[in-house]
């Protein structure tokens, strides 16, 4: 096997060249650090071991991007197989366990590039398929990696229509009704037929799905800054499904519901403070009655301020179609703990009231 210092230096010449053929050439060697040479890889100092790591992924820029989209899919593949690398050497399909400190360098470098520039030039479909594999990969990691992950999350730039995809692959779980239902035991039976490995996923129960999902979209959702993205009909019309899908979920999950509403009700709240158009509202075909919902079914009075507040946003875009929900919002006013708030809560029914 030839010596990581004749490798690094003949790499090195290459340093500073941006071309598709250079990454192409270095695909193999980036496949063999994660297969057939992580146990060498592995055996070396930990400065070498890195440098090279890091040589073979300066590699990998925009320019590039065409290897990820190339019909092999090799190159796709294995940029994604990264990030279910762990601390404990397994990914997630079991097939091979990598040596804990190659993984996780591969892991680490190739997330820092994709975050610098490779992720902003993938199609969409591709971001929506790296988020929703980064998001799957944290609650394998340990404390200090899913800090970094969810770091290289924030940072990452969706669209609206990238962000409502993952939100809609992140939910799926969360659907109960029974077609939804019996859509997900045909995949699960087609899944154990084909693909060994899913028979032990199906083991999981609907409920830990769930609790997964709710724990991703919290995830996702924090990493967003609502205030800054545009408030596209279809995203309104996504979030309030989503909420809606939350309140059938009450009477089985109790962790994590109440701050992922509010998390949504936020997001509702930044979206629709930027529209002027009733039009808008019309056309994402919201109203106001999963808000109102919302109301009733939560026990906490910080849910309860936000659902009132995005409320009041639709009373002052869509007035005829809150005012005859008025009362409702009245009767939970004056039963709930907000009746101790006097000068909060006449102020947002008279938001509500007279938007």
């Amino acid at each position: 096997m030839q010596s990581i210092t004749d490798r690094l230096a003949l790499l090195q010449t290459f340093s500073g060249i941006d071309d598709t053929a250079l990454f192409r050439g270095v695909l193999p060697l980036l496949l063999a650090a994660q297969q057939d040479e992580r146990a060498w890889l592995g055996s070396l100092p930990a400065a070498q071991r890195d440098t090279y790591i890091d040589v073979l992924f300066g590699a990998f820029t925009p320019k590039t991007i065409a290897v990820l989209q190339e019909e092999d899919g090799r190159g796709w593949a294995f940029l994604k197989s990264l990030l279910a690398s762990t601390s404990d050497g397994k990914p997630f399909d079991g097939t091979h366990v990598l040596i804990p400190d190659v993984s996780l360098r591969l892991r680490t470098v190739s997330m820092t590039r994709v975050q610098k520039g490779i992720f902003d030039v993938l199609p969409n479909a591709l971001k929506a398929e790296y988020v929703e594999d980064l998001l799957r990969s944290l609650d394998k990691l340990s404390t200090d990696e899913t800090f970094t992950s969810k770091a290289v999350l924030k940072s990452l730039s969706l669209d609206p229509a990238t962000l409502i995809a993952v939100m809609e692959t992140a939910s799926y779980h969360l659907d109960n009704t029974p077609a939804t239902q019996r859509k997900r035991q045909r995949h699960d039976e087609r899944c154990v037929v084909l693909i060994p490995i899913c028979a032990r996923l199906t083991r999981s129960t609907d409920l830990d799905k769930a609790e997964t999902s709710i724990a991703q979209l919290t995830t996702l959702l924090d990493s967003r800054d609502f205030t800054t993205i545009h408030p596209a009909p279809a995203l309104l019309a996504n979030l309030m499904s989503i909420l809606s899908l939350l309140l059938t979920r009450r009477q089985n999950i109790k962790e994590g519901i109440d701050y992922l509403e509010q998390e949504i009700l936020s997001a509702l709240l930044s979206l629709l403070t930027r529209i002027d158009d009733p039009a808008e509202i019309t056309r994402a075909h919201i109203g106001i009655e999963v808000v109102i919902k919302v109301i009733r079914a939560s026990n906490n009075p910080r849910t309860a301020q936000r659902a009132l507040l995005v409320a009041g946003e639709l009373a002052r875009l869509v007035p005829e179609g809150v005012l005859h929900n008025v009362m409702p919002i009245f009767t939970f006013m004056g039963s709930s703990e907000l009746q101790r708030d006097d000068a909060y809560s006449f102020g947002v029914v008279e938001k509500v009231s007279f938007g």
